[in-house]
């Protein structure tokens, strides 16, 4: 197989079209182009060819993910499930998850106590765990029982602004916002005494 041209793409700068035996084969980043130094006239095998537009769906697919993953904190599986979703095949996809992880742009141990730590005063610690695993992060909050009696009694208060007590519509909405019935039966019960002094 001949390449029988290699001709800018009129919309993407940084893209060609190649020919083999003179029809349209595939299109390629000009960077592959120049790493496997592909010219007009060059003989190759099905392997090379194979082996070029490997080379260059992975770095297609690893530009978009640093891009994607550098917009905001991301999980790998949030990554993963982007990947999939532009038809990129396994082979890829985890090579570009393997660089993304020695780059430091997924790690999701990092993710986990972030999103923890920005959620904990609104959630409890089962919603932010359970919110973690749809995300793909089987992770165990380390939120301390005190905390999560302060973050709750917090939320109760902010809740209870201005409203009749009622102590199931409280349990509910607090049961709602991830926090064990521990918890709520414990800040319901300070909360109802501390009100009557």
């Amino acid at each position: 197989m001949t390449i029988t041209e290699i001709s800018k793409q009129k919309n993407k700068e940084n893209r060609v079209n190649v020919s083999i035996d003179n029809e349209y084969y595939c299109s390629l980043d000009i960077l592959t182009v120049m790493n496997f130094k592909l010219k007009k006239g060059r003989e190759l095998s099905a392997e090379e060819i194979s082996e070029i537009i490997l080379f260059d769906q992975k770095e297609k697919a690893l530009a978009y993910a640093f891009d994607y993953a550098a917009s905001a904190f991301k999980t790998e599986r949030q990554v993963k499930e982007k990947l999939c979703k532009k038809g990129y095949d396994k082979i890829v996809i985890n090579f570009v998850l393997n660089k993304l992880k020695e780059y430091k742009y997924i790690n999701d141990v990092a993710f986990a106590k972030q999103y923890t730590q920005t959620k904990k005063k609104g959630k409890g610690r089962k919603l932010i765990e359970y919110e973690l695993k749809l995300k793909g992060i089987d992770y165990e909050c380390n939120i301390s029982d005190e905390e999560e009696f302060e973050n709750c009694m917090e939320l109760l208060k902010k809740y209870m602004n201005n409203k009749v007590f009622d102590y199931n519509k409280c349990a509910r909405y607090l049961y709602s916002k991830g926090f064990t019935y521990d918890t709520i039966k414990s800040v319901l019960e300070e909360y109802c005494n501390s009100d009557r002094d």
